[in-house]
């Protein structure tokens, strides 16, 4: 089922073959909106004959900013090419990335698949071996129902019951040591000029938000931050709890994140520990299914490749591997016939599927720990590619001359006084220093939470690269962070929230 289920049955019938997908909620309906997606295999959706265009929340400039809102980084087609004083016109199809709601996308795939191919309200019990065909599976139901097919693709998701009944060895779920809450905002609740056809994002070394458009009229975010695993199932369960850690992370950032949060209403977000699995061998696959005697059993999507989300790339791949899926499938009968066709197809398919994605789950299990540790502080690590200008001394004069987050509330926009300053930059324009609310922002931090801060070389535990670590307090700055002593000697400043007592 799902985007994985819906993107199979798409590129399966275009080649040709009969599909069925056992789908297990009730009904299209029954499934909340869900979160938005960006899709970035365009060629892929567009192999599939889905026309994305008219659903995309487009956005067309991304900031990274730290927690009091100065700039680390810039880029998007805002600020054009090489040539800074040109602007990028979109056009169709352009190839930019769409912004979708992940429901919405769901829709487009099922209305491009034949009458009849969703079966809504389908559990699978189990499957095996047919008895009449060796070359067939028979899948069973939990009504009672059974189906016999030339295959069985599992695209059920992380928690794949495909995936568990083929029993793979030393198959676990593997923790990354983050929580992740995603929220939706309609603009009839909160419109800020920030989420406006823009990206953002926040990093303080520990905690960090994704802004992004949702759809043209509302706005999605998702907050991460370290969190051990059993408090972290806990506080998925309870929302009024979830709320309150959520706004306590981020009062002290800079707007519009503290209302973003506040205003986005409990039935509008929730929280779910980050787990992805150990890479999946595609010869250790193909012997599990063939030892179980099915081996007409395949996984696609995060039933075969879970990540973190933090690439973006778990639809992406999903729909990926449907193509991918679809072309060998179809090449492997032309050439040798149905029968043996699909026993040569699958090892090939699971092979490119697999070397594939891993690259994508290590990428977003190492982008997870970057997100959250001080290298998501460093200035100029996200800027504006095939450009001629140096983007760190454009970071550097953007700082010295103010401009930040709480530019996006100036008339000219905030894209125009950023493409204005890489212009400057580019024709050697020396920065000019401006005063800047750096040192109210410093009062206004202390006065925001009555916790009592650490005292003075007291013995803590730091969040450091993903991990607690003991360390020595040093000293607590106005900004609420924390300088510590680590055990081998070396000095570390982390967040406000980076610290906890041993």
């Amino acid at each position: 089922g799902g985007i994985g289920g819906a993107a199979c049955a798409v590129a399966l019938q275009k080649r040709g073959f009969d599909v069925v997908v056992l789908e297990s909620d009730p009904s299209f309906d029954a499934r909340k909106q869900g979160y938005g997606l960006t899709v970035q295999r365009q060629d892929a959706v567009n192999a599939m004959g889905i026309d994305l265009a008219a659903d995309d929340a487009p956005s067309t400039s991304h900031y990274t900013f730290d927690d009091r809102g100065h700039i680390l980084g810039v880029f998007g087609e805002a600020f054009g090419g090489r040539d800074t004083g040109k602007e990028r016109k979109e056009c169709k199809n352009s190839g930019r990335f769409i912004h979708i709601p992940r429901q919405v996308l769901r829709l487009r795939l099922l209305e491009a698949v034949r009458p009849g191919t969703i079966r809504w309200n389908s559990r699978l019990e189990g499957f095996k071996t047919s008895k009449k065909n060796p070359k067939l599976i028979r899948v069973k139901l939990t009504g009672g129902d059974a189906i016999d097919a030339a295959l069985l693709v599992g695209s059920d998701g992380i928690f794949s019951t495909v995936r568990r009944r083929l029993a793979l060895p030393g198959d676990r779920l593997n923790y990354v040591g983050l929580m992740v809450v995603l929220g939706i905002v309609d603009d009839s609740i909160l419109n800020v000029p920030l989420t406006k056809r823009r990206i953002f994002e926040t990093v303080d070394g520990s905690t960090r938000i994704y802004v992004m458009p949702f759809t043209t009229s509302s706005t999605m975010w998702q907050l991460s931050f370290p969190m051990e695993e059993k408090e972290a199932r806990e506080l998925a369960k309870d929302q009024n709890a979830l709320k309150m850690e959520i706004t306590r992370r981020c009062a002290a950032w800079h707007e519009p994140i503290p209302e973003l949060l506040a205003n986005t209403p409990l039935d509008g977000f929730s929280g779910y520990p980050v787990y992805d699995r150990e890479l999946l061998e595609p010869e250790v696959l193909r012997k599990a299914t063939t030892d179980a005697g099915m081996s007409r059993v395949t996984l696609v999507g995060d039933a075969a490749h879970p990540m973190t989300p933090f690439k973006a790339q778990g639809a992406n791949q999903a729909i990926s591997d449907a193509v991918l899926l679809a072309e060998t499938l179809a090449d492997g009968v032309r050439k040798y016939g149905a029968d043996e066709g699909f026993d040569k197809a699958l090892p090939m398919f699971e092979q490119k599927m697999l070397n594939r994605s891993s690259r994508m789950v290590v990428g977003s299990r190492e982008k997870a720990k970057e997100m959250h540790s001080n290298l998501a502080l460093r200035p100029a690590r996200k800027v504006q590619r095939e450009t001629d200008v140096d983007m760190v001394r454009v970071i550097k004069m953007l700082r010295a001359k103010g401009v930040g987050a709480k530019t996006s509330n100036d008339e000219r926009g905030l894209d125009a006084v950023v493409a204005d300053v890489m212009r400057l930059c580019a024709s050697g324009g020396a920065m000019e220093v401006v005063e800047n609310d750096d040192k109210k922002q410093k009062r206004d931090r202390a006065h925001i939470t009555d916790e009592k801060s650490p005292s003075k070389k007291q013995k803590l535990l730091a969040h450091i690269d993903g991990e607690w670590v003991k360390c020595t307090l040093i000293k607590t700055k106005e900004n609420g962070k924390h300088k510590v002593k680590l055990k081998g000697g070396n000095k570390v400043v982390v967040p406000a929230d980076g610290v906890k007592p041993l």
